[in-house]
């Protein structure tokens, strides 16, 4: 520490202060620039899943590109860094042949993926989940040989380990829980039963995922799912059991858990694991809370008798085993007022994790809170400079000033939306969305997006994003299908609000007018994104994929270029009005 007394400042010029202010905020914005860096650890790869764990909180810049010779796909990840030797895996009894994982620039770490078979490279699956982004690499599908229903619990036994990942879809709430790489031996495994409490049904969802769905019972967040210590079985366990024979996923287990209360500080709670801590936060509200879910992590029971006591700004903690995405160790902080922030800390060797709550001191949204992060979106989307060259004739020039748009491209990472031809409903609105954002932004629109790359969002978090913008257009994107009627293509709009109905009218009537679509109408439905959020709001379903020569359309750049005017021709022109 320096002290300077009055006869040792008169010594000092001012030039000499000037440069020792300049020096220390050289080492605050040094501070500031470090803290914007992803690092990047522990790096894994096991049954066909490259798993590259991360710390960043927002969207991810990232950018992917196939080449020749030999065939390979290569991933870079912006402004990141590797921690640790760079990774290097050879596979030699199947179609990819090699990994690896490398710090390929000072500020981009690049993941490249080699294949015989280049076909292939271009259905690896990504998604970012919490803090780890998954690179499906498998093709070898696992198959599923039995299945069976007994004391309230759901068993499933497969010949290779089991992929696991799951998730909550809401209106209706249910759990979903995917084997991804997996596939049933015989059609007589499919499971369509009622419980009494629930529904429970297990299908051949795609070719190479068997989905298990559950519905009509409570809690889901807090559902188990157990797998054995080889990976081949697997459990769903029902809400009243408690006896279940079989090792848990969840080996890691968390060791400590303290709530203290500092008055100058706020509330500082501490967890401490027996792993690297991978966790995810979000902010709640209605009531106010926040949550912590910690990746790969079991909740160890006896901590149940730690008491929790009310502190200052927490009324109550909440822990238990929950399957959001993946299986994880949740953490729910029940807050007693509005405008609270969380500060997470990890400890220098990543076992440990320190929470403090404390009021927010500005009005600038806190770096933690996930919502605020994906509002950083529209600057943070690797790829879009292809659509810098969008030709916008006839889409009619914004006339007023600071307007914004939320922009939602459907489904998106594990969740495919309609999937028929070898195509993801995902990938067609998410490279649509895109072309709408370049528009709008270059007609001088105000753009945010709830994804803008391969990600899983839910459609709590969707309607939570455009509640923190307060747009003045919530415009949700997605592309049909009926499998009954292969026939049917076209445009159907739907609206749920007055105001809805509104955009709906103007929308509808540009699309039809710009693309030439058959009209499939508009219609009213309670969709979740346009019943929840507040803003007026449309759903919009730009085809058939279930409609081959519409879904030959769909995928084409041509053809999403025509939707894209469509749509931001129709946005300007309700914005106009």
């Amino acid at each position: 520490m320096i002290s300077i007394t009055n006869k040792t400042f008169n010594k000092f010029s001012v030039l000499s202060f000037f440069f020792l202010s300049l020096f220390f905020s050289f080492l605050a914005s040094e501070v500031k620039a470090a803290d914007k860096v992803i690092n990047i650890k522990n790096v894994s790869l096991k049954h066909g899943i490259l798993k590259v764990p991360h710390d960043s909180f927002s969207t991810i810049k990232f950018a992917k590109k196939l080449y020749s010779e030999p065939d390979r796909l290569v991933f870079d990840i912006y402004n990141a860094e590797l921690k640790g030797k760079n990774k290097s895996y050879d596979l030699d009894d199947g179609p990819i042949k090699k990994v690896k994982v490398a710090q390929f620039e000072e500020s981009i770490v690049r993941i490249v993926i080699q294949s015989d078979d280049r076909a292939l490279l271009h259905k690896i699956k990504i998604d970012n989940i919490g803090q780890t982004i998954y690179f499906n690499l498998s093709v070898n599908l696992t198959k599923v040989e039995d299945v069976k229903f007994k004391n309230g619990n759901l068993y499933i036994e497969a010949d290779h380990p089991i992929n696991v990942r799951s998730l909550i879809l809401e209106n209706p709430e249910r759990l979903v829980v995917d084997l991804i790489g997996a596939y049933l031996r015989s059609s007589s495994l499919k499971v369509n039963l009622s419980t009494g409490y629930e529904s429970i049904k297990v299908s051949q969802f795609n070719k190479s995922t068997v989905r298990i769905v559950l519905a009509g019972g409570k809690d889901y967040d807090q559902r188990e799912i157990k797998q054995s210590s080889n990976e081949r079985e697997l459990c769903v366990v029902g809400p009243d059991s408690d006896d279940v024979k079989i090792v848990p996923i969840l080996k890691d287990k968390l060791l400590n858990m303290n709530l203290i209360d500092r008055k100058d500080k706020g509330t500082v709670f501490i967890v401490e694991s027996s792993k690297d801590i991978d966790y995810k936060f979000l902010y709640l509200k209605k009531p106010e809370r926040f949550v912590v879910d910690l990746v790969d992590v079991a909740f160890e029971e006896s901590l149940r008798a730690n008491q929790f006591r009310e502190t200052q700004y927490v009324s109550n903690v909440r822990f238990g085993l929950a399957t959001l995405g993946k299986p994880v160790t949740r953490i729910v902080f029940d807050l007693k007022q509005n405008g609270l922030k969380a500060n997470i800390i990890k400890s220098s060797n990543n076992k440990s994790l320190t929470v403090v709550v404390a009021p927010e001191e500005s009005t600038k949204a806190d770096a933690n809170d996930e919502a605020s992060a994906k509002l950083q979106e529209e600057d943070a989307v690797a790829g879009d400079e292809e659509n810098s060259d969008l030709d916008l004739s006839g889409i009619p020039s914004h006339k007023k000033i600071e307007k914004k748009v939320v922009l939602d491209a459907g489904h998106g990472g594990y969740d495919p939306g309609a999937s028929y031809g070898g195509h993801d409903e995902k990938d067609v609105t998410l490279s649509i969305t895109r072309k709408v954002k370049a528009i709008l932004e270059a007609k001088g629109v105000k753009v945010y997006m709830t994804r803008s790359e391969d990600r899983f969002i839910s459609l709590a978090e969707r309607v939570e994003i455009s509640k923190s913008i307060t747009p003045n257009l919530f415009v949700s994107v997605h592309v049909n299908a009926i499998a009954t009627n292969p026939d049917m293509d076209g445009l159907q709009t739907y609206y749920y609000s007055r105001n809805g109905y509104q955009v709906a009218k103007v929308m509808h009537k540009e699309l039809l007018d710009k693309v030439g679509m058959p009209n499939r109408n508009i219609r009213k439905a309670a969709f979740w994104v346009c019943k929840y959020t507040r803003a007026p709001s449309v759903l919009l379903e730009l085809g058939f994929m279930t409609n081959k020569h519409e879904r030959k359309k769909l995928v084409s750049d041509s053809y999403q270029d025509k939707l894209a005017k469509g749509v931001a021709a129709g946005i300007i022109k309700y914005l106009n009005k």
